[in-house]
Parts: C-alpha cells; sequence; structure tokens
C-alpha cells in the first residue's frame, strides 16, 4: 500500500544520508523479506526506548505512534523521521481534535495492534478500544463521541459497530477512516472467495491485512 512503500522509501533514503547507526521504531513492515533486506543494511527495529541510538536515527514506521513516544525518542538524543502513513495521521487529527473538546474517542480496532496503540496516544486519555457492537454498551451513552476505525480494519465489522454507535450514542459523529487499498483487498477477497473452493493468501503471518 501508499503507506508502508512511502515508509520503505523513507527509510532507504535516511540510509544514504544519514551516516550513523539507523534503526526502525518496530519493525518497519510484515515483510520477513523487505526486514532481512533492511537488516543487510544494519536497519534493525528497536524494541524499548532504551535501546534507541543516541547518536542515530530513528524511523517511525507507517503504523505512527503516540506522541509521548515521539517525545521519548527526541529527549534520548535520536533523530527522528516520522514516516507515519498519511491515513493515519489524518485519524490520529480526528482523534486529537475531538477528544480536546471533551469527546469519547471511539477506536474500532486490534487493541494489541501498533497503530492502534499509537492512536489511543493521540486521544488526550480519552481513548477506547471497541472490536464488537456489544463493546459500546460498556461506554457512557450520553457522552459525546467520536467513531474511528484502524486503517485496516474488517470494512463489514466496522459498519456494524457505526450503525449500533448511531443507535446507542445521543451525540456521535462517525469516520470510516479505512483507507482505500484496504477496502480494494477486502472486496477483492470477497468477490474472489464467491467463485473459488479454496483461497492462497500470500504475506506476513502477522499482518493485520494478510489476516
Amino acid at each position: 500500500c501508499m503507506g508502508v512503500r512511502r515508509a520503505l522509501e523513507i527509510v532507504l533514503r535516511v540510509s544514504h544520508e544519514h551516516e550513523g547507526p539507523i534503526a526502525t521504531h518496530g519493525p518497519l513492515i510484515h515483510n520477513p523479506q523487505v526486514l532481512e533486506l533492511l537488516a543487510s543494511k544494519d536497519i534493525l527495529p528497536i524494541k524499548e526506548l532504551k535501546d534507541t541510538p543516541h547518536t542515530g536515527c530513528v524511523v517511525i514506521r507507517a503504523h505512527g505512534v503516540s506522541m509521548e513516544t515521539k517525545k521519548a525518542l527526541l529527549q534520548a538524543g535520536a533523530r527522528v523521521v516520522d514516516a507515519t502513513c498519511p491515513h493515519v495521521i489524518r485519524v490520529q487529527t480526528i482523534l486529537n481534535k475531538y477528544t480536546k473538546q471533551g469527546y469519547q474517542g471511539i477506536i474500532a480496532g486490534d487493541p494489541d495492534h501498533p497503530e492502534v496503540i499509537g492512536l489511543l496516544g493521540h486521544s488526550n486519555g480519552r481513548g477506547f478500544v471497541v472490536g464488537s457492537p456489544a463493546d459500546l454498551e460498556a461506554l457512557d451513552p450520553d457522552a459525546p463521541s467520536v467513531l474511528v476505525a484502524q486503517t485496516t480494519y474488517h470494512e463489514r465489522m466496522f459498519e456494524e459497530i457505526a450503525t449500533k454507535a448511531r443507535s446507542y450514542f445521543r451525540d456521535v459523529e462517525v469516520f470510516d477512516t479505512i483507507c482505500g487499498a484496504t477496502h480494494m483487498r477486502q472486496e477483492e477477497v470477497r468477490n474472489l472467495a464467491e467463485q473459488v473452493e479454496c483461497m492462497v493468501v500470500v504475506g506476513g503471518k502477522n499482518s493485520g491485512n494478510t489476516q
């Protein structure tokens, strides 16, 4: 997709421009072949902030990070290059804007996905993650709310959550933030599944897109 391709182009460009050590904040993408390519150029992911190369450069991957994490990377002394996908930045901006106004920021997605973890960090302490329509019932129906989606989330599940949100909350703004590439892949898979007896999906096993 555009966001991952952009992040890869950024990190390769940085590798030509920057003389010191280069790291990515977590694996750049869920693709073992590409990660092997980066490792051959000594571009490795860091798992914890303490591993930040103090004289080096850290590239934030397409999934994005919380505002606190970005600040901590800068405080650690690294040069930070932000390769967050523009689609993810849009979701971060929506959450930041509405939660600053007192809205509940509701994210439809996987709570353990790095994108969602980063989105929570843009919700000003008012973020919640839901994975089904029933999860909404744990939230205050009278509080003004804004609903967004992890950019690679399951479209039909988001539609069910959005339908429930519109009837459950007294005041809710709904933004379908699933990206265009995800929409096309999911639509293609649905159409193809009706024509074949078996389908093989090729991709990183721990990728939300693949799953």
